[in-house]
């Protein structure tokens, strides 16, 4: 996801920002007291990756997730597998994205054991 990241904000579009202002930002906390889908968690990591990039298009943004789906030259398989890894650990991934701001949010419930 970081890899999507550094992309997003090294691509050549009309929106481009200036390379000396690229940004990624990650973000990591608690939240207690969490749902995940129909769970309750007790404790729950929140990972945000932020980039300024130049967004992903609103017609692609509900099928990101889906193998084979990108806007880019590549397999499109990087956030399936991302989703996949993080749904075997109980957890989900969602996606905010506009020109100038994505944001991936992943929540990993914690298993105290």
């Amino acid at each position: 996801m970081l890899k999507n990241a550094i992309e997003a904000i090294s691509a050549e579009s009309e929106a481009e920002i200036k390379k000396e202002n690229a940004q990624i930002i990650l973000k990591t906390r608690a939240l207690l007291q969490h749902t995940i889908g129909n769970q309750q968690f007790k404790q729950v990591i929140k990972i945000d990756i932020i980039d300024n990039g130049c967004g992903i298009p609103e017609n692609l943004l509900k099928d990101i997730f889906y193998p084979t789906i990108s806007g880019k030259n590549s397999s499109g398989l990087g956030l399936s597998i991302a989703q996949s890894l993080v749904q075997i650990h109980q957890g989900i991934i969602e996606v905010e994205s506009a020109i100038s701001q994505t944001t991936f949010s992943i929540y990993l419930p914690v298993n105290n054991v």
